[in-house]
């Protein structure tokens, strides 16, 4: 059995419920909640194609990526419970609540919490996981994703003990969240006929949406989203912003270049150390974090930098030495369509006076202000 809480921002016990286990291996055990069971039963099939692409693929990034994750009950494994609590949440994915790493009752050093599950798990929605058997294999991903906040949120918990600030800000933890998936599926896309990873990735690369680089659509879209809206944002989504924008976007994005461009790559997964070290409990958090590991003078320097990148990439121009090498934006973003999707180019510059619409590039001279973002 389960304890949900009321809300899932205290620790107010709201249900106690049943979980039926569907399956399980050495890294994750998926249960469901027995009253949607009994009526909406969770697909071993689809089960086990979570449990392969997490412990194939997904394992090994949490580990080398992100430092791997707690085992406060010493079993060893995750829990992947499918639970209608997420239809509460706008049909929310996936969440990890950081309630469940605290013991019910107090203990040296931690307070109690009586809703906590005392252990690493993650709630998931079972329409999202249905969705395989349709070809959007959003769940998979989504596992990586989820148990990389298990990593971090547990962690930022212990920095609790060195920093007054401990959660890293919305847009680092979900950012780096995304980069979690990502890496996933660039391993996954390798190993079954993909680009290397590490290799820059162009539009002649898709030709198909699949199982493997499903997550990589994903992140790229986000990075549409966010980009071509007007106004725009890397920390927040600005009042006034589209509704395709989002900071799973702009933070994957950013920590994408951040990898790219600081990981120092000495093989497929040379930037892991980078992102390892921002992760850990003894490094400061968002922007403390970045200035410390990249030797950067100021968040303004390293944002021209972040800025120069997305300009040049893909122009045929001298990139610099802090450039993006793992995507050819302009050409990826090109070969997907979706409803909502922006006209025009990344990075979507505004360059017409008083309109949010852009021109393709070329050579010319136009007047008139840079738009306001």
């Amino acid at each position: 059995s389960f304890t949900n809480s009321e809300d899932f921002s205290s620790c107010d016990v709201e249900e106690t419920v049943r979980a039926i286990k569907i399956k399980e291996n050495d890294d994750l055990v998926i249960y469901q909640d027995s009253v949607q069971w009994a009526t909406s039963p969770l697909q071993e099939s689809q089960a086990q194609d979570m449990l392969d692409h997490y412990s194939t693929y997904g394992k090994q990034v949490i580990d080398q990526y992100f430092g791997g994750i707690s085992d406060i009950n010493d079993d060893g494994k995750i829990v992947v419970f499918v639970t209608p609590v997420l239809e509460d949440f706008d049909n929310t994915v996936a969440f990890v609540w950081s309630g469940d790493f605290f013991p019910k009752t107090a203990q040296d050093g931690w307070g109690g919490c009586p809703a906590s599950n005392q252990m690493e798990m993650m709630r998931f929605n079972l329409n999202v996981i249905n969705r395989i058997s349709q070809g959007d294999y959003q769940a998979l991903g989504t596992v990586v994703h989820e148990t990389k906040h298990i990593s971090s949120l547990y962690k930022s918990i212990i920095r609790s003990d060195f920093y007054g600030t401990y959660y890293q800000p919305t847009w680092v933890e979900e950012g780096t969240a995304e980069i979690a998936e990502e890496v996933a599926a660039r391993i996954a896309w390798a190993a079954t006929g993909g680009p290397a990873v590490g290799e820059m990735v162009t539009d002649a690369d898709i030709d198909a949406f699949t199982p493997e680089n499903y997550s990589i659509i994903l992140v790229n879209a986000g990075t549409t989203g966010y980009l071509s809206s007007q106004p725009n944002g890397v920390v927040v989504t600005p009042t006034g912003a589209s509704e395709s924008h989002s900071v799973y976007g702009s933070g994957w994005h950013f920590h994408r270049w951040l990898g790219d461009a600081y990981g120092v790559p000495a093989g497929p997964l040379g930037e892991a150390s980078l992102f390892r070290t921002l992760n850990d409990s003894v490094t400061a958090v968002g922007v403390s974090g970045f200035l410390a590991q990249t030797g950067a003078s100021s968040w303004g320097d390293l944002m021209e930098e972040y800025l120069r990148a997305i300009m040049l990439n893909a122009t045929g121009a001298p990139q610099g030495p802090r450039a993006f090498t793992s995507y050819d934006f302009p050409g990826v973003n090109r070969t997907f369509t979706y409803d909502g999707k922006p006209s025009g180019d990344y990075p979507w510059p505004v360059n017409v006076f008083g309109d949010d619409t852009t021109q393709p590039f070329g050579t010319g001279t136009y007047f008139g202000p840079i738009g306001p973002s």
